[in-house]
């Protein structure tokens, strides 16, 4: 039944991609978007399962990220036709609260080159009251640890391999990406709508305590 969804939304969004944006249909490309947002989160759980179980380089990972990666680069071609005909974010306005974080979402899961792209339009956005706070931190910090810089905000959780050098086995450890001030890291979460970050990490299992892991453990 998913393969089936799946098909009938991806045609349907490659036939909005061979027609020009000329006229802005805020209904029409509501639906479109709403469509879009089906799309980029068809594999993205499943993908955190494999990952957990398996391992980024396994098959059982990189047969079902190729699919998402597929959807995510035809989602990113109607968002950035949208964009261009826009000429901004297309956000809350045009589309209602619920729908304005789609395009959020597409550039977030892009490659780092289209992030830097579009970090003052998704900055803008947030000040225009076109996009949530709390997605533009995120992208915010995920644009700077893609740079090597330290976040801003905390949101952004990696995950490292790690060797043990006595037994050999392999792990995958969590945890929280260096932050650029931790002093006011909460009251700038909270200004930001996002949780504070103890209780964040604590989520995912983790302390603000915990330090990045060496790739060799004793």
């Amino acid at each position: 039944m998913k393969s089936v969804c799946l098909i009938i939304v991806i045609i349907f969004i490659q036939s909005c991609q061979m027609q020009p944006i000329e006229k802005l249909d805020p209904a029409k490309i509501k639906m479109e978007l709403d469509s879009i947002m089906v799309l980029d989160q068809m594999y993205r759980n499943e993908l955190n399962g494999l990952f957990q179980d398996y391992g980024y380089e396994s098959s059982e990972f990189q047969n079902v990220f190729r699919k998402q990666e597929k959807i995510d680069s035809t989602n990113l071609i109607y968002v950035e036709n949208l964009i261009a005909t826009y000429g901004k974010y297309p956000g809350n306005s045009l589309v209602g609260h619920s729908t304005g974080k789609v395009a959020f979402f597409v550039l977030q899961h892009a490659s780092d080159t289209i992030q830097s792209k579009y970090l003052d339009l998704i900055l803008e956005a947030s000040k225009n009251k076109e996009l949530n706070k709390r997605y533009v931190a995120m992208f915010h910090d995920r644009y700077l640890v893609y740079k090597g810089e330290s976040q801003i905000y905390g949101t952004q959780i990696r995950v490292k391999e790690t060797t043990d050098s006595i037994s050999g086995k392999t792990e995958n450890i969590s945890y929280c990406y260096p932050i650029r001030d931790t002093v006011k890291i909460d009251s700038l979460r909270l200004w930001n709508g996002l949780l504070d970050l103890e209780g964040y990490l604590n989520s995912f299992g983790l302390s603000r305590w915990d330090k990045e892991p060496s790739e060799d453990i004793n």
